[in-house]
């Protein structure tokens, strides 16, 4: 239970920076006339926690030993996506309004992210097992 909490932390910490970075680049983008209203910023705020509990609380399959890595990846993934691309629609972050073509080119970035996210936690958890590892075999020696 411990661990679950600390995912959903972790979870809502990158969620909520992720939030605050996009948040900036589409000011950016529109040249300091970002706005929102009718409580959208307090609706996407809440869901780039969600989106972030989503994907670190499942990670917890990796630790079980009766699943592959693919196999565990792809239940990791498949909770995170599905739940961001869920939530997304209700707050709004995937534009419908214009048209079908910029939906799939959303929701294809979106998922590139996520994708891009992962890999940089899975090398950055193999160089650990990998530095750990060689400093056992010193030990061995």
């Amino acid at each position: 239970m411990k661990k679950i909490l600390q995912n959903a932390l972790q979870g809502i910490t990158i969620g909520c920076t992720l939030f605050t970075l996009f948040g900036i680049v589409f000011d950016i983008l529109n040249r300091g006339s970002f706005e929102l209203s009718s409580w959208s910023y307090t609706r996407m705020a809440l869901g780039g926690m969600v989106v972030g509990m989503g994907y670190s609380i499942p990670t917890f399959i990796y630790t079980d030993e009766r699943f592959s890595l693919p196999a565990a990846s792809l239940i990791h993934l498949g909770c995170g996506n599905v739940l961001m691309l869920l939530v997304s629609f209700l707050v709004g972050w995937i534009p419908l309004s214009l048209g079908p073509v910029v939906t799939a080119l959303v929701i294809l970035g979106m998922l590139a992210i996520a994708f891009a996210i992962w890999g940089c936690f899975l090398l950055y958890n193999k160089r650990v097992a990998n530095t750990i590892n060689a400093k056992i075999k010193e030990r061995q020696q």
